[in-house]
């Protein structure tokens, strides 16, 4: 759970310039993912960074007010995934949803 950080820019830091990319994927023990009242929050990440996430159960984007995309990479949930967005852009609940099934 992330909450109240009125600074944040995005989640996971996108590499520097000339900075070699890891494609393995991130948080893939992750179950339950939490942003709550971030309002400078753009995205969970900017880089295209793969988030296969095969355990997680429920996904919350709250006051979000500033994220219009989830990630700019891949993301894979399972189909059975619990997802709420309120307070941010409608885009973001559609590319939530289409990251179902991916696994």
């Amino acid at each position: 759970m992330i909450r109240n950080c009125k600074k944040i820019e995005e989640v996971v830091a996108t590499a520097a310039e000339g900075e070699e990319t890891n494609d393995d994927t991130l948080f893939p023990q992750l179950c339950t993912l939490t942003l709550d009242d971030l309002p400078n929050l753009r995205s969970f990440s900017q880089g295209k960074d793969n988030f296969k996430w095969p355990l997680v159960k429920n996904i919350k984007i709250l006051k979000c007010y500033s994220m219009n995309k989830f990630c700019f990479g891949s993301l894979s949930t399972p189909k059975e995934v619990n997802i709420d967005v309120k307070g941010a852009g409608e885009s973001v609940l559609q590319e939530l949803k289409n990251s179902r099934n991916r696994i």
